[in-house]
C-alpha cells in the first residue's frame, strides 16, 4: 500500500512539473540555460608618430655674389639659387625657344612648357627613368601675393643604362613679373636626392626676396634717394627706365641632365643667362 501511494505521488509531482514547463512555455518565457556573450575588449594598435618637418627657414641660404645664393643649412646637400633680371623676348632668343603667340594670355607657361619638353627629352636621352610625377607644371602659384609661373622637377638618384650613377635631381625653373617690364628669371638646383627641407627653405627665400624680385624694392629705393639724386648730378647715370641691361656671358652647359654627372657648372639650362649685378 505505502509503495502504491508513492507510486502516485510521482506521477503526480511528473504532471506537475510538466504544467509548469507548459505555462512557461505559453508564457514566453525562455527554458533554455542562459550562457552570457563573451565580451570583446578592442586594444588600439600604437603606430608611430610622424616626425614634424621644421619651420622654412629663409635664412639658411646666402648670398655669396649678386643673383647667386648657396645653401649653408643643416643639410648637407649641394643647392643653390640662381636668379636675373631679363626681357622676356631676350630670353627666348638666348635658349632657342619659340616665342608665344601674341595673343597668348599666358606667355610665360607657353614658355616653360617648351623648357619642360626639352627637359623631358634630355633626360630620356641620358638614359634616365622620368615617372609620371616627376614634372609639376607649369603652374601658376600665388607666393608672398605675387603670381609665380613655374616648372619643377624631381629626379631620383639612379643608374643609367651604362651603369653610371646618376645622383638625382631637384629643379625648379620660375618667372616672375617686374614693375619695370621685364621678367626675373629664377633657378632651384639641388644636385642630389631631392629633399623637402631644403625646398621648403627655398619657398621661404622666395616668398621673402618677393620684393627684390618684382623691382618694387629697387624702385622704393629709387623714390627715397631721388632729392639726393637731384642735389648730385655728378653721379654716374642709371640706365633709363625699361631699357634692358647687357646680360653677361651665358653657362656652355645645356642642361642639368647631361650624360655625365652634372657638376655645379652643368646644372643650368642651355644659354640660361647669368645673373646680372644690380638686377
Amino acid at each position: 500500500m505505502t509503495l502504491r501511494s508513492q507510486t502516485v505521488a510521482l506521477v503526480i509531482l511528473f504532471a506537475a512539473f510538466a504544467i509548469i514547463f507548459l505555462l512557461v512555455g505559453d508564457a514566453g518565457v525562455s527554458t533554455s540555460v542562459y550562457l552570457p556573450e563573451p565580451t570583446l575588449t578592442y586594444t588600439p594598435t600604437s603606430s608611430p608618430t610622424p616626425t614634424p618637418l621644421p619651420e622654412p627657414v629663409a635664412a639658411n641660404w646666402t648670398e655669396m655674389q649678386a643673383g647667386q645664393w648657396y645653401y649653408q643649412g643643416p643639410q648637407e646637400v649641394n643647392a643653390r639659387i640662381n636668379y636675373t633680371a631679363i626681357a622676356l623676348e631676350d630670353f627666348i632668343t638666348r635658349i632657342n625657344l619659340t616665342p608665344p603667340p601674341e595673343d597668348s594670355a599666358y606667355p610665360l607657361i607657353d614658355v616653360l612648357q617648351q623648357m619642360r619638353d626639352n627637359l623631358q627629352k634630355q633626360a630620356t636621352d641620358a638614359g634616365l627613368s622620368v615617372g609620371e610625377d616627376a614634372f609639376t607644371g607649369p603652374v601658376i602659384e600665388v607666393v608672398a601675393n605675387v603670381p609665380v609661373t613655374l616648372l619643377h622637377l624631381r629626379l631620383q638618384a639612379q643608374d643609367r643604362p651604362s651603369g653610371e650613377p646618376f645622383p638625382g635631381l631637384d629643379l625648379v625653373e620660375a618667372f616672375v613679373e617686374r614693375q619695370d617690364g621685364r621678367v626675373t628669371f629664377i633657378q632651384y638646383i639641388l644636385q642630389g636626392e631631392p629633399d623637402l627641407i631644403v625646398y621648403r627653405d627655398f619657398r621661404a627665400w622666395l616668398a621673402e626676396h618677393m620684393d627684390e624680385l618684382t623691382g618694387a624694392a629697387a624702385q622704393t629705393e629709387g623714390e627715397e634717394s631721388a632729392p639726393q639724386e637731384a642735389e648730385t648730378p655728378a653721379e654716374a647715370a642709371a640706365p633709363a627706365e625699361g631699357e634692358t641691361p647687357t646680360p653677361a656671358a651665358v653657362e656652355d652647359a645645356e642642361t642639368p641632365v647631361t650624360e655625365d654627372t652634372p657638376t655645379p657648372a652643368q646644372s643650368v639650362p642651355a644659354a640660361t643667362p647669368t645673373p646680372v649685378a644690380g638686377d
